[in-house]
């Protein structure tokens, strides 16, 4: 394939925007999917002079900052034709008319962000062909699976997609608007609980660092809570009393400290297992869906019988909020308890995290290789003749 036919894989997450050439083994560049405007101007006098991605957050003295991506959907149309931009003239340097696009999404998006999406690259940057695919499935192929079932943790979506002998069963897909966005706002409201504000876009990114290096997912939380809380309690007593009562606790949770920026350090205590609980137990935090395990079963309920044992041996992980410590072991407590018995359940992670968060993208690649990508593909002239609805037909 020449340079000019290599496609673009553009992955648009909540979180992070990664973005590369098919060619490439991992995406070139990664960035915040975020916007800045300086403040005192609008998005459209500041049109072509937005700050875009860490670009943002770098300016967050001056600037407003807010996100164009949110629950896997783009929120706002005049920010993302600036992060194309961006994107072709400042980090690929491609002339994005001589190149195929895969872009990532999730499972039952909204009709319409798949339309102004393609309207976008179609009308404004007169791509040649494109073709979406889901963020899940995308995670199969990137390690090498025609069947089983990629859980994807994202920011703001999680999404539970089934792989048959390359079939996906539409109809057992699951998807919830839930996600690490969900976990670093728990995070944040359980810091300021004890004094400590998190308020502004760079406290955002401190809270995301905390979650992302001190917080992990419990074997047994209820039991941990209370070691934790009576950890917590002994820690409260000691600096009332000014005196060590550390010897009131004789748990085995420990408390871990973190290091802000201008060096004072904080206690983590059972903020490091509130947040990631909440992927098991949504109600915990008010959010009415199912926790991960049981979103499995369910989907595992809705595909034929006689796949659920193939199914259930190749579970993937993947998406940036899947890499926490210790979720892959719950994970498979809960799946074995509510399996048959006669049923193993694997679950696959990868050792590389970092790679674990990009699957998708890495999937994206892959699937450019493939013999069938060239029908996969929605063409200019197509798009011409028949309108934006012809996305939906493939």
């Amino acid at each position: 394939m020449s340079v000019a036919q290599d496609p673009v894989v553009l992955d648009l997450g909540s979180w992070t925007t990664k973005v590369g050439l098919a060619s490439q083994s991992e995406p070139s560049t990664i960035f915040q999917s975020a916007v800045g405007v300086t403040r005192g101007q609008t998005e459209e006098s500041q049109k072509d002079k937005l700050f875009v991605g860490d670009d943002a957050y770098g300016n967050f003295e001056t600037a407003d900052i807010h996100r164009f991506i949110e629950r896997g959907a783009v929120k706002d149309f005049n920010a993302l034709e600036q992060v194309f931009n961006y994107i072709f003239d400042k980090k690929l340097n491609i002339g994005p008319f001589e190149h195929p696009f895969i872009i990532t999404e999730p499972p039952l998006s909204a009709l319409s962000n798949r339309e102004q999406i393609a309207e976008l690259l179609f009308e404004k940057y007169s791509v040649p062909s494109l073709t979406f695919q889901f963020q899940a499935l995308l995670s199969l192929y990137a390690v090498g699976k025609t069947t089983g079932i990629a859980l994807d943790i994202g920011e703001g979506v999680i999404q539970i997609v089934p792989l048959y002998d390359s079939s996906i069963d539409i109809h057992a897909i699951n998807r919830v608007n839930l996600g690490g966005k969900d976990i670093t706002d728990l995070l944040i409201n359980q810091l300021d609980k004890r004094g400590l504000p998190f308020t502004t876009p760079i406290h955002r990114l401190i809270a995301e660092d905390i979650k992302s290096t001190m917080c992990r997912v419990s074997d047994d939380y209820q039991t941990e809570l209370s070691n934790a809380l009576a950890l917590k309690s002994s820690k409260e007593e000691k600096k009332s009393e000014e005196e060590n009562n550390q010897d009131k606790y004789d748990g085995d949770y420990n408390a871990v400290e973190y290091e802000m920026p201008d060096g004072s350090k904080i206690e983590i205590i059972e903020e490091q297992i509130i947040g990631p609980e909440l992927l098991f137990h949504p109600l915990s935090a008010g959010v009415e869906e199912m926790g991960i395990h049981q979103l499995l079963s369910d989907t595992i309920k809705r595909c034929a019988v006689d796949t659920r044992r193939d199914l259930l041996k190749n579970v993937v992980l993947s998406g940036g909020s899947s890499v926490f410590f210790g979720l892959k072991e719950r994970l498979d407590k809960e799946l074995t308890q509510s399996a048959a018995a006669s049923i193993k359940v694997t679950i696959e992670t990868q050792e590389d995290q970092d790679r674990q968060g990009i699957l998708a993208w890495i999937g994206g690649a892959i699937l450019a290789t493939q013999e069938s990508f060239e029908q996969m593909l929605i063409k200019r002239v197509e798009y011409d003749e028949e309108g934006v609805n012809i996305v939906h037909t493939r």
